[in-house]
């Protein structure tokens, strides 16, 4: 059933066609999609509205309300210009940067995504540069709220490289996202901001459901000598993916090497036995079983 939103007496006349056209109307459809126009023709079935110069037709069983305004949907030449000329300030006021400035980072956040490391690397650059001439941190933290996770990535590396103590709160923000590229970026970026100071979110990311957060995890743990983490890094050694037991073992070898002493092992046996040895010296280390991952397993995004 449709519903009103007008006059008692005129919305009657409409039902039943006793009445010319409104002046304006807008048409809400169920799905939220909202049309402005002029109601030229309604039936049990169906309603038709014009929108400027053109008309469209929807199923009754589609709408949701019709509301009488004077909301023509004719295009005001004038009125779009002023509109346009006040939204590009507000924009410039909230981003820092024109509309040709915000196309440039765009364009270089799509490349930016590129698998060519050659490209991701350029682009990179380009826009660590921009920064320098034109600071991009409002700019981003305008941005990254409503940002598809396909970008998400790219904008922490960026922060991390141009706003280290900006980019470790946002970074932080996103360490239990569901997309596993942004936790893993997420914790990168967190442990070269921020380092031991969030060691236990990090470690976290060491028993995530996906192998590509528990790399970028490993990775961060044994860059930050986290001796901690030992029992966590152990346990990747002997993960299914042949890329995380490497990054596992040699964030364990640059854990506990000595410039003297080279320590290293081959299997996760011989790194439980070595660690039988030292857990004496380390205070407070985290084991798998009291660790929480950062998401549920089966956390997936899923792109539109």
């Amino acid at each position: 059933m449709i519903r009103w939103v007008s006059a008692t007496i005129l919305a009657t006349a409409l039902i039943f066609g006793l009445a010319t056209p409104a002046e304006g109307d807008t048409v809400m459809l169920k799905s939220g999609v909202r049309i402005n126009g002029t109601i030229v023709h309604q039936d049990d079935d169906t309603v038709r509205i014009r929108i400027g110069d053109r008309e469209q037709t929807y199923p009754a069983t589609k709408i949701a309300v019709l509301e009488e305004n004077d909301h023509t949907g004719k295009l005001d030449p004038a009125e779009l210009i002023r509109r346009g000329e006040q939204r590009a300030a507000e924009l410039f006021r909230e981003t820092g940067l024109t509309a040709d400035q915000r196309r440039e980072v765009k364009e270089l956040m799509y490349e930016l995504q590129s698998t060519d490391s050659d490209i991701h690397d350029n682009a990179k650059r380009s826009l660590v540069k921009f920064h320098k001439k034109v600071p991009l941190h409002k700019y981003f933290a305008w941005w990254l709220p409503g940002l598809s996770p396909r970008f998400v990535p790219g904008v922490l590396e960026i922060m991390g490289e141009i706003a280290p103590d900006r980019a470790a709160q946002v970074a932080a923000s996103h360490v239990t996202d569901a997309d596993a590229t942004s936790r893993a970026m997420a914790l990168t970026v967190l442990a070269k901001t921020a380092g031991l100071e969030k060691l236990d979110i990090i470690a976290r990311g060491a028993v995530d459901p996906e192998s590509e957060v528990r790399i970028a995890a490993s990775r961060a743990l044994g860059q930050m000598k986290a001796r901690e983490a030992t029992p966590l890094l152990i346990e990747n050694v002997d993960a299914p993916d042949p890329h995380l037991v490497n990054v596992a073992r040699a964030a364990l070898r640059h854990t506990w090497s000595t410039d003297t002493r080279p320590i290293d092992f081959e299997t996760k046996a011989d790194w439980q036995s070595f660690w039988d040895q030292k857990k004496s010296t380390v205070e407070s280390p985290l084991t798998q079983v009291a660790m929480l991952p950062l998401v549920e397993p089966g956390a997936v995004f899923e792109d539109e």
